[in-house]
């Protein structure tokens, strides 16, 4: 009698085992293809190949699609990189601009105080856009998380929140 209770518990552990393993099998085949990993601020992986980001994030627009919050979150990222990087461009601009101000001979004293703190005003502009442009990309990587727990949640198109 024992024996044919160990062997029922030996056939109920293997029978409960197969659809365990097919889901494990199944989850990590999934996580394998969909997900996507940054790879730098310039591409990302998806099923063992790189994809370039694109000029403001529009080559990897196409796989926010699927996840709602992760798609919020991308276009944030997107407007803060750009804003980000106009203003690092406006500040090094200045700082370019003004020493030629303080070389021409006809400056005077005010002028050349004056071209000091818009040369001031530059560099605290461009330090503002790179940080602006470092928080973008936090936000890029919290975009793809999301996006990851969504397509490894749901199976077909994500619920409407």
């Amino acid at each position: 009698m024992t024996r044919l209770f160990r062997l029922g518990f030996l056939l109920m552990g293997l029978a409960s085992a197969a659809p365990a393993q097919h889901l494990t099998d199944s989850l990590r085949l999934r996580y394998d293809r969909e997900t996507i990993f940054l790879h730098n601020t310039r591409a990302y992986f998806k099923n063992y190949r790189t994809y370039p980001i694109g000029f403001s994030g529009l080559g990897m627009r196409r796989e926010f699609e699927a996840s709602p919050q992760g798609l919020v979150e991308f276009e944030k990222f997107r407007r803060n990189r750009s804003t980000g990087r106009i203003l690092s461009l406006l500040g090094a601009a200045t700082v370019f601009v003004v020493p030629q101000v303080l070389l021409n001979p006809g400056t005077t004293r005010a002028s050349a105080n004056t071209a000091f703190y818009v040369l001031l005003g530059g560099l605290g502009i461009s330090f503002g856009g790179n940080v602006l442009v470092q928080k973008s990309y936090n936000q890029l990587q919290h975009a793809v998380w999301l996006r990851n727990r969504d397509v490894l949640i749901y199976d077909g198109p994500p619920p409407v929140r």
